[in-house]
């Protein structure tokens, strides 16, 4: 499900092999693009640990980012992430959760973290996603 051929590649930069990106699938991009988010800056964590106490002391870290937040993680933890998710950030934390992207089961889901669970739970959603994690507390500064 992750992509560990950033190994390969610094192999071939290391031996001056040339390195040419083909666009492809992705969930990243549509992802942010569709979520109707203010996607202008925002962190990417990746996956988190599966380990309990390694997985709080990231949700902790995570938590303290005034940021938007996307989070990926395997199709049969959803339920644990977003269970995580309301004890670390709050049942009204919102997220987006785009689901099964380019599939005919594709969904997006956009509420707060209690409610995206109950729904997961009633339909048994168990599928690959993305969640975004709107963890932005105030307007940015900049604007």
């Amino acid at each position: 499900f992750s992509d560990p051929g950033h190994y390969l590649v610094e192999l071939c930069i290391l031996n001056k092999i040339k390195i040419v990106p083909l666009p492809g699938a992705n969930s990243l991009l549509p992802t942010l693009v569709s979520s109707g988010l203010d996607i202008e800056n925002f962190y990417y964590y990746g996956w988190l640990s599966p380990k309990k106490e390694i997985r709080k002391q990231e949700l902790l870290r995570l938590k303290k980012l005034n940021e938007l937040i996307v989070i990926m993680e395997t199709p049969y933890r959803l339920k644990r992430l977003l269970t995580d998710i309301i004890s670390y950030f709050g049942s009204e934390q919102k997220i987006v959760l785009a689901y099964k992207l380019t599939m005919d089961e594709e969904d997006i889901f956009r509420d707060t973290a209690s409610n995206i669970l109950k729904q997961v739970v009633k339909e048994n959603l168990k599928g690959e996603f993305v969640l975004l994690l709107n963890n932005r507390k105030k307007i940015n500064a900049r604007r």
